[in-house]
């Protein structure tokens, strides 16, 4: 009969555990050496195998150093060898379990072991549970399960599990286990399934379970199951990691950092889950956490350079960018190639605007991977930064050399093109895109302002008429359209595509705005003014939205309106120097507040220094207040950068009048009127004056 005889305190690790088959004087025992063993740095997942100790009989006097299942297949005696029929038959039938961990064991011996034991299991039932039940008790099996982002789940120390099964649920669990081994998981998860139905109380199942899942992207499916095992031992630590990483590959963040948290309160010297929260709060932009969370992860000592990594990322994230510089110095002493880490550098330099320092590194960093096209794009990305592109272009033409068909870099060349005015260069670049993927807005969008830019405005419309075909609802597809019919002044069209437009966008501002400024463009500022405001309270932080409310404003001689607009503005934005120059070229016209007008126009100066419209606005202001001779040098430097602007040229004949020289003013009245030949009172000044050399008016 068996008898089942363990020594007091077997069931703890640190003691050893014997399991005795009681036969006369014959005595099998797992002797110390063999019991459970989990090697981390070989990533191997435990292996039941069967082995047993025959009494020393046959080998007198010699002690062997490990079981025999565990010596080289040509030191290993045949089974049957040297013993008795009876003995032979034992070996065959039952035996003594160890677990082992050596992945480079031989795989034939596995497999003919599982399979032998998968019949045992079948035929014997009941019989072996017991005997499982105590190992299964003493040496749970240790998960090989590497989730989704942020990172690979690394291995746990095995923790106690405790047990209630059933022989249904082992025999289920052992298929299922075998079937994993295998690379079968759709066959190992329906054994799983089976084997937490027949053992439901199971947390150690459970988590089993959701790791397979896993690695087959059921998260939603291994969540629950993850939550189970949590729910059914609180304290299964292998449950809290496995869920957390759930958490974090769902992007669950906050739940995945209170997992983490939990699971370091119960066990804080595990630091592979410190690395993981602080990664989670780095995509959370939790950045104090994260730096918090990922010096104690580097003062262990365990994978500095990925824990100095993060540590960095945290730092920059602070813009804390000495410090981002000194954790990456660190990496680059210990691995001189390590180019995540140079990548990483390159990119804090362009944070801080050091955009030679950012060249030198990506440099370096190609010449060790010459052939890296991530390098490669993030130079090209950074001397579109610096305004180069000249040397942008170089780079994503190589870039595109390399890889033909990559849409994205095609895409990036047709842009770079379109900057340098290589307009056929892009177009050409463009199309390529097109032919992968013909529902492109932006190239499209690209494609017809191309065509605009070379006068071509039917291939234009052509264009983006075929993209409002295939996207009917873009609303930048029929702003682009109206506006090219607006430029035309097939005013007509422009209104019947913004009506398309606030049919399927009534809610945007862009429509009212766009169809507000079309009439303005006709002069029916009264007709603009319902549009404009709607846009404006429709999209209030708008600020272009408000300023051409308030020109229709000016246009209409609303004054009251335009002053209470303008400083509404100016209020939202010190700095906008439009509003004023709108606001101080008013009070000069209406000829008040020519002190603040001053004020004003300087700011706006300020902002602007080579603005013509805002020169002539303070040479204005000086005209009011009587300093004639400095308003003529205001006027004169506006008329030099916009020599053909009737105010300008008008103001600069009534400066010369108010000098009395009538010539050069008479002259500067006609060019004033050939520039606007509706201006009807300009042209009455003119006749007024013509006979008058000698007077001036003022």
């Amino acid at each position: 009969m068996w008898k089942w005889r363990t020594r007091a305190g077997c069931m703890n690790s640190s003691s050893e555990s014997r399991i005795c088959w009681r036969e006369s004087t014959s005595t099998w025992r797992i002797p110390a050496s063999a019991r459970f063993v989990s090697d981390s740095r070989t990533q191997a997942s435990p292996l039941i195998m069967m082995t047993r100790r025959v009494k020393q009989q046959r080998f007198p006097g010699k002690r062997r150093r490990f079981p025999r299942a565990m010596e080289p297949p040509s030191r290993r005696p045949s089974p049957t060898s040297g013993m008795s029929n009876y003995a032979a038959r034992r070996k065959n039938s039952f035996a003594t379990f160890v677990l082992m961990a050596n992945p480079n064991y031989d795989n034939i011996r596995r497999e003919k072991f599982l399979e032998r034991l998968h019949s045992m299991m079948k035929f014997y039932g009941k019989l072996i549970l017991p005997f499982v039940l105590i190992l299964a008790g003493c040496a749970p099996l240790e998960s090989e399960v590497k989730p989704a982002a942020p990172a690979p789940v690394v291995k746990l120390r095995p923790f106690s599990d405790k047990i209630k099964g059933t022989s249904k649920s082992y025999f289920h669990f052992i298929s299922g286990y075998r079937e994993e081994l295998a690379g079968n998981l759709k066959d190992a998860e329906s054994s799983y399934v089976q084997a937490v139905e027949n053992n439901p109380d199971s947390s150690f199942l459970s988590t089993r379970l959701a790791s397979l899942l896993v690695r087959q992207g059921k998260l939603a499916e291994a969540e629950k199951f993850a939550l189970k095992a949590t729910a059914q031992d609180a304290k299964n630590l292998e449950a809290h990691f496995v869920l957390g990483g759930i958490y974090a590959s769902r992007t669950k963040l906050e739940e995945a950092v209170a997992t983490y948290n939990k699971l370091l309160e119960m066990s804080p010297d595990h630091q592979e889950t410190r690395l993981l929260l602080g990664s989670v709060y780095l995509d959370l932009g939790k950045y104090p956490e994260a730096v918090e969370t990922l010096e104690a992860f580097v003062e262990s000592g365990r994978r500095p350079i990925l824990g100095r990594y993060n540590l960095a990322q945290a730092y920059a994230g602070m813009k804390k960018y000495d410090e981002a510089e000194r954790e990456i110095f660190k990496i680059l002493e210990r691995q001189p190639r390590f180019i995540r880490g140079m990548l990483l550098l390159a990119r804090i330099y362009e944070a801080q605007e050091k955009f030679d320092d950012a060249e030198a590194t990506y440099i370096k960093a190609q010449k060790i991977e010459p052939d890296n096209r991530l390098i490669r794009s993030r130079l090209g990305q950074l001397y579109i930064r610096k305004k180069d592109m000249k040397q942008a272009l170089e780079e994503f033409k190589a870039l595109g050399s390399e890889e033909p068909d990559n849409v994205s870099v095609h895409r990036t060349l047709g842009f770079l093109n379109f900057d340098q005015r290589e307009y056929q260069d892009a177009l050409q670049e463009f199309r390529f895109v097109l032919a992968r993927n013909p529902k492109d807005e932006m190239v499209r969008k690209y494609i017809a302002r191309i065509y605009e830019e070379l006068k071509q405005y039917e291939r234009a419309e052509e264009e983006l008429l075929e993209l409002l075909s295939l996207l009917p609802k873009s609303l930048d597809g029929h702003i682009q359209l109206a506006w090219l019919y607006i430029d035309q002044k097939k005013w007509k069209k422009a209104s019947d595509v913004l009506d398309k437009a606030e049919k399927h966008h009534p809610e945007e501002g862009r429509v009212h705005y766009t169809r507000g400024l079309a009439l303005s463009r006709q002069k029916k500022f009264t007709e603009a003014l319902p549009y404009l405001q709607r846009a404006v309270k429709l999209e209030p932080d708008r600020e272009g939205y408000a300023y051409s409310l308030a020109s229709a404003f000016y246009e209409l001689k609303r004054w009251d309106d335009v002053e209470a607009t303008t400083r509404k503005l100016i209020q939202k934005n010190p700095k906008h120097a439009n509003a004023l120059n709108l606001l101080g070229y008013m009070f000069s016209e209406l000829d008040k507040n020519l002190d603040e007008a001053e004020k004003l126009l300087d700011r706006a100066l300020a902002i602007e220094p080579e603005n013509a419209a805002f020169l002539d606005s303070i040479g204005w202001v000086y005209y009011r207040q009587g300093r004639f001779k400095e308003a003529l040098v205001k006027v004169q430097h506006a008329a030099t950068k916009m020599p053909k602007d009737a105010v300008i040229l008008d103001h600069l004949g009534d400066i010369y009048f108010a000098l009395h020289d009538l010539e050069n003013a008479l002259l500067h009245w006609k060019r004033a009127s050939e520039a606007d030949p509706e201006n009807e009172k300009l042209k009455k000044k003119i006749q007024k004056h013509f006979q008058k050399k000698n007077k001036p008016v003022m």
